[in-house]
């Protein structure tokens, strides 16, 4: 039997403005960002590589595997490059190692895991079609055995039971990506608990309704956000709540917290200021 192919790789200093940053499984933490920065006197530098690929068709530009929160401490402290560890891997490939990542070399919250846990099925998947649930011949096993050793795996290192990591991906696969920000951005950290009930809730609009309740601090619980629906609580218009949610946030944060927030989504909300037409930047574009 041959032996797999290795996947050889290189080191280089790469600009800041030749890395895309985009579709990552978890969010960046500013506190972790600050840790980063606080090394950096001592060394003189980011000495742990970020991971990279580079994009197909595009010249001189790469995708980021791995290091979203060393990127941010560059940007930062105003280096214009930064370490990197180019990988010879396509997007699918890369994907999967950025998850396998997360999921081995950090302490994730709850939410964080699952969604990265769903993230790696998604990858895997992508790589391995024929192991689809419901293609046709005797490969098609995910659900039999793909998902029982990696259940397996990530039982012995969170704790949870292989049936919990089963519903908590279930629940992950579910949200939107807005539903999976305004969880990330709760006052309140969700736990395996409010994923649980989340998968168990079949109806989307009650779930969104739950994760507006929980994200804006109305309750502690997945649980209690859906027990309070269920008592015909008047039904709140989801991006009327998400509206309302911003500005509270946005109002309560110290004036530094303010202006991060302004200068990480300036881009943002440039595509998305109306023009004099009435139309966003970003709608023009897509005509």
């Amino acid at each position: 039997m041959s032996k797999p192919a290795e996947i050889s790789d290189q080191f280089s200093r790469i600009p800041l403005d030749q890395i895309v940053v985009k579709d990552r499984s978890r969010l960046v933490i500013e506190d972790r960002v600050d840790v980063i920065i606080a090394t950096v006197p001592t060394t003189g530098d980011i000495n742990v590589p970020i991971t990279v690929r580079k994009i197909k068709g595009a010249e001189g530009q790469f995708a980021l595997i791995d290091g979203a929160h060393r990127i941010r401490a560059a940007e930062r402290l105003g280096m214009e490059r930064i370490i990197a560890r180019i990988l010879p891997v396509g997007a699918r490939v890369g994907k999967l190692i950025e998850v396998e990542a997360n999921l081995s070399g950090a302490q994730l919250s709850p939410l964080d895991r699952a969604l990265s846990m769903a993230d790696r099925k998604r990858a895997y998947l992508k790589l391995h079609p024929e192991t689809a649930p419901g293609t046709a011949g005797a490969s098609a096993r995910w659900n039999a055995t793909e998902t029982i050793s990696f259940a397996s795996y990530m039982s012995k290192i969170t704790g949870l039971t292989e049936r919990k990591i089963r519903m908590t991906i279930s629940a992950a696969e579910r949200l939107t990506k807005d539903e999976a920000r305004w969880l990330q951005n709760a006052p309140k950290k969700v736990t395996e608990q409010d994923l649980i009930a989340l998968g168990k809730e079949g109806d989307a609009h009650k779930r969104s309704q739950a994760i507006i309740a929980l994200s804006n601090g109305e309750v502690k619980s997945v649980k209690a956000a859906l027990a309070a629906r269920a008592k015909n609580t008047p039904v709140k218009d989801p991006i009327s709540e998400a509206h309302l949610g911003l500005l509270k946030a946005f109002n309560r944060a110290p004036k530094e917290a303010q202006r991060r927030f302004v200068q990480d989504v300036a881009a943002e909300l440039v595509d998305l200021m109306p023009s004099r037409d009435g139309n966003s930047p970003a709608d023009v574009r897509g005509h």
